[in-house]
């Protein structure tokens, strides 16, 4: 896990169950801010990759009429993971077929991996 986002989101992600690439830190940083913003009482359970997808599991703020405005962001965040790599960050010719695990790589990313 990447400390920066774990320690200045710390309440947020109270779990230690975080397990994404560097390369979608600043789309997590992105969604913690806003979603705090909206409902700081929001707890973020589990987030991770899953078929090359960023997969985000939260328990619901006290805010009840902004949990569709969060559920949003979240999805958001999700499908917007596809076209970043989650190794570098990269939005350049991202792909999910590595031909050995299904993530989201950029073209440089990938060839490491080969």
């Amino acid at each position: 896990m990447n400390d920066n986002i774990k320690s200045y989101y710390k309440r947020a992600l109270a779990s230690n169950d975080y397990n994404v690439g560097k390369g979608w830190n600043r789309l997590m940083s992105n969604l913690c801010k806003n979603i705090i913003a909206l409902d700081s009482t929001v707890r973020f359970t589990q987030v991770k990759q899953k078929f090359g997808e960023l997969r985000v599991y939260y328990q619901e703020g006290k805010i009840a009429e902004r949990r569709t405005k969060i559920a949003d962001l979240v999805r958001l965040a999700e499908m917007s993971s596809t076209a970043i790599c989650e190794e570098c960050g990269s939005f350049d010719c991202v792909s999910k077929d590595t031909g050995v695990y299904v993530q989201s790589l950029c073209y440089e990313c990938r060839k490491k991996l080969l």
